[in-house]
């Protein structure tokens, strides 16, 4: 791999001939993916460069379970947003459930948040262009102009810190050009009355030095879960519908090729509505007692409720972010400076029937401000290295409502602040050994008001403040070693943590619950891979084994009052990726990871936890034909499989979802070197029935069935 200096910054060359990996010639993140020029030429699979472990890597030298997708692969899987991402990577599944409006819950080898709660940050950590997004809402993004989605799996305590316990996501939105102007257009009409349109342009200002680049986009789509009076019949209502407007601005400024500053700013207005569940109850239409009988859906269908919601929830949120990096030569000096405000409203019914709605009314306000500051490596030597300071603050107001019983009033504060550094030396040609640590400190603070349901006006039930700091270190040792310039293994040993939380939004009036916390959450993680090509670039083949230990995990239980509470798990797993291009115009892909995994504490010891599935595979590919006009004709299908699993950790029979499958497909045509694009397709097409989120015995929270849209693209 080698560097050169452009009037661009710094462009990444790889070379199919050059070592396999050399991790102190990474650049820094913002370099393009780079692609081998040969491989290209012979049909072979493209190249993406990634930011997994803090500054620019192949993903094939890059010895951590990553999956990297790309702007064209986002394209042919026809992802409009981050629940699309679900089961495209290995044991990663990605739900929308109770957690409210504009959230999406995350899931990466069995752990993950669904949380209405504001007190219980999620254990995936969540970036977007490296700011990190610590609430489930606002979590739910339309996927702009993205270069590429990266899904990394295990802790990464080192070098993403808390909250990180069992992996990152992380969306990488494509730069301005400094050269040339673009323009970016894409309409979709669908049933459910999808309308959907995506507007993107990429301006030089100044050639070679300023460039500003614009993206919007609007979503709009009638929801499928049908509202029905107490008698079953349709009265008009529709719920999990789609109603969301975002917008994105980046200032690109390069004044030398040392200099890199990028100012952006975006805004997301999702008014879509807080998650609509179907009821279920006993054959009878009693209360649901899986111990007596199997239960049902209420009305005889997964799509029919009770819809009492008014207003229905929303989820605002904007942030600005300034990027600067200066390469000093030996050295690259790398600083981000961020501010994130979330607003966000939902509106839970709890009965799910007819005329007889109590709302749980959740209010958060958020804001948070965060600095970075890297440094790292840029040399030819053997010796590489990143390290950096890290600063997060983040205030919540919240106001809720249980039931009828009570309002709880809470301001919460967060300071976090931590230390890291990450370690790379090369002991012989192809022999890698790494090690990293992270020191990180965390102060919270909480002021608790809890009322009668009458409000702020009767006398409190309880009140009262608390405050707890923690410190926590976190490390890695791996070791990675090239055994050709296209095959590679690796061994890691890596740790994750979590802060402690405040106690349940909902919780106890006791003033020692109510005003407690949990402890801290870690996470010890052994892993074992392969990355691998053969035949030229024609096949990809990554592996990757894993053991994972979860000491004092923070869950929150999904029956009234919605305790927090720390469990320890324990989960091993094999994950496989496959890519291959055997011929011209045909590309195929899959993926498949095994889960065993097992609660070792807490009143559900011994059960499977939720939402693991022990299987889940995805299959695909495209096939592309050129005309004798350059015209190109595409077809390409794509199938998700998870097999069974349960939606609460107490395992209950109606707790229980069945295997599924969720297939995609997609035909259409490009013109005029693909700059104009028309496709029909269609997502679930075999019209699957699943839920994938539960309020225990009360409602379950069903998937999208079926749907079809035409999409038309305009790329200039």
């Amino acid at each position: 791999m080698k560097l050169r200096k452009t009037g661009s910054f710094l462009t990444v060359m790889l070379l199919a001939s050059a070592p396999h990996y050399a991790f102190a010639q990474s650049t820094p993140e913002t370099a393009a993916p780079a692609q081998d020029e040969a491989a290209e030429q012979d049909y072979g699979l493209t190249e993406i460069t990634v930011t997994a472990r803090r500054v620019s890597e192949r993903q094939q030298t890059t010895p951590i379970a990553v999956t990297a997708l790309g702007g064209e692969m986002l394209t042919q899987l026809a992802t409009s947003d981050t629940i699309d991402l679900s089961g495209r990577a290995p044991n990663v599944q990605v739900i929308q459930t109770g957690a409210g409006a504009g959230a999406a819950s995350v899931f990466i080898r069995g752990i993950g948040n669904n949380a209405l709660g504001f007190n219980l940050a999620n254990p995936v950590g969540v970036y977007v262009d490296d700011v990190y997004m610590p609430r489930l809402q606002g979590s739910l993004v339309d996927l702009l102009d993205l270069e590429r989605v990266e899904i990394l799996r295990g802790p990464q305590g080192t070098l993403y810190g808390r909250d990180s316990t069992v992996g990152a996501l992380k969306y990488v939105s494509r730069a301005p050009n400094l050269n040339e102007a673009h323009f970016l257009g894409r309409a979709v009409i669908g049933n459910f009355d999808r309308r959907d349109v995506l507007l993107g342009a990429s301006v030089p200002i100044v050639p070679g030095e300023l460039a500003v680049k614009v993206d919007l986009s609007s979503r709009s789509q009638t929801g499928y879960m049908i509202g029905v009076n107490a008698a079953g019949v349709d009265d008009g209502q529709r719920g999990n519908g789609i109603d969301r407007q975002s917008g994105r601005v980046s200032l690109l400024w390069q004044p030398s090729a040392a200099w890199s500053i990028n100012l952006s700013a975006d805004i997301s207005n999702d008014d879509s509505g807080s998650t609509i569940p179907t009821r279920i109850s006993s054959p009878s239409n009693g209360t649901c007692a899986p111990a007596v009988a199997a239960c049902i859906d209420r009305f005889g269908s997964p799509y029919k409720t009770g819809i009492n919601v008014m207003p229905a929830g929303y989820a605002h949120a904007w942030g600005t972010s300034l990027r600067v990096e200066y390469d000093a030569g030996p050295v690259v000096f790398k600083s981000i400076t961020a501010y994130r405000n979330l607003d966000s409203l939902d509106v839970i019914d709890q009965t799910r029937l007819p005329g007889a709605g109590v709302l749980l009314k959740d209010l958060k306000l958020q804001d948070q401000f965060s600095q970075e500051l890297q440094i790292s490596s840029n040399t030819d030597s053997r010796f590489s290295w990143v390290a950096g300071l890290v600063y997060f603050h983040e205030k919540i107001d919240h106001d809720a409502n249980l039931y009828t019983t009570h309002n709880i009033d809470d301001t919460q504060t967060a300071d976090s602040y931590a230390a890291f550094a990450n370690l790379n030396y090369e002991l012989f040609d192809g022999l890698h050994v790494e090690a990293g640590g992270r020191i990180s400190k965390e102060r919270r603070s909480i002021d608790r008001i809890l009322f009668p349901i009458g409000g702020s006006a009767a006398a409190p039930l309880t009140t009262g403040s608390a405050t707890f700091s923690e410190s926590k270190g976190t490390y890695k040792f791996g070791i990675d070693y090239a055994i050709t310039p296209d095959v590679m293994i690796y061994a890691s040993h890596s740790t994750g943590y979590r802060p402690g939380s405040f106690a349940s939004t909902y919780g106890s009036q006791v003033p020692q619950i109510l005003l407690g916390h949990t402890g801290a959450e870690t996470a010890i993680n052994n892993e074992v891979g392969l990355k691998s090509e053969w035949f030229n670039r024609r096949l990809r083949v990554n592996i990757a084994a894993f053991d994972t230990k979860y000491d004092n995990m923070q869950t929150q239980l999904t029956a009234v009052p919605y305790n927090v509470t720390a469990t320890d798990f324990k989960f091993k797993g094999v994950e496989v990726e496959m890519e291959a291009r055997p011929t011209r115009g045909l590309s195929l892909f899959a993926s498949g990871g095994y889960l065993d995994a097992q609660t070792l504490s807490g009143s559900n010891i011994g059960k499977r936890p939720r939402l693991t599935p022990e299987f889940q595979f995805s299959i695909g590919g495209e096939y592309r034909y050129t005309l004798p006009t350059g015209t190109e004709l595409f077809f390409n299908i794509n199938n998700v499989y998870t097999s069974a699993y349960s939606t609460d950790p107490s395992n209950v029979s109606s707790a229980q979802q069945k295997g599924y499958s969720l297939l995609g497909a997609n035909v259409g045509v490009e013109f005029d070197g693909g700059k104009y694009r028309l496709a029909v397709g269609g997502k679930n097409l075999t019209d699957a029935v699943y839920f994938n989120g539960t309020s225990l015995n009360v409602s379950k929270y069903y998937g999208m069935p079926r749907t079809v849209y035409l999409e038309l693209q305009v790329k200039l």
